[in-house]
């Protein structure tokens, strides 16, 4: 059996370390009562939205509701109109391009145009070919036209030549 004959001193804990103990403890009182408070005033908050629901369910009458419903269903044909609108092309645009590059000796009798493939089919007549070749070479060097071709070209009925393009847009030119 071992005897100890000389006293040993305590360990002593540092200052810190206590002032921390005596922190968590305070710090896990002051969560414990702000879960309590905060989970009464949840409930109380709940009890009070239920409360306003129900008084508000009580007073709708059935023209209300029917004129909710003719509200709502306004708003769904209005936000379907916008969105169409904001896919909207603007075919002017198209037209101002083809109108600057129309050769002075060229009319156009027949336009179709296809706003998802940006591609637009001009029938028309021309004074001779050589006037149709300058029509051809002035929608070629349009920057804005990504392709364009003379798909049919004869000489007319009255005289003059008769023809169609087929011109493929860049959609850059629905741009302001």
């Amino acid at each position: 059996m071992d005897v100890d004959l000389i006293p040993k001193k305590p360990v002593e804990k540092p200052l810190w370390q206590t002032i921390l103990f005596y922190l968590s403890f305070i710090f896990l009182f002051i969560s414990l009562l702000s879960l309590f408070f905060l989970n009464r005033s949840n409930k109380s908050a709940n009890l009070e939205i239920e409360k306003i629901n129900q008084e508000l369910n009580r007073e709708r009458t059935t023209e209300e509701i029917s004129l909710e419903k003719d509200v709502l269903r306004a708003q769904k044909r209005i936000a379907g109109f916008s969105l169409l609108a904001s896919q909207r092309k603007p075919l002017s645009l198209v037209f101002d391009q083809v109108e600057k590059l129309v050769h002075p000796q060229v009319f156009f009798t027949n336009l179709n145009f296809n706003a998802k493939e940006n591609k637009l089919w001009l029938g028309g007549k021309a004074d001779n070919f050589q006037v149709l070749g300058q029509q051809a070479r002035l929608f070629r060097e349009e920057p804005l036209i990504r392709e364009s071709s003379l798909e049919q070209a004869g000489i007319g009925k009255q005289g003059g030549v008769e023809f169609e393009f087929e011109i493929f847009f860049d959609p850059k030119v629905f741009q302001k």
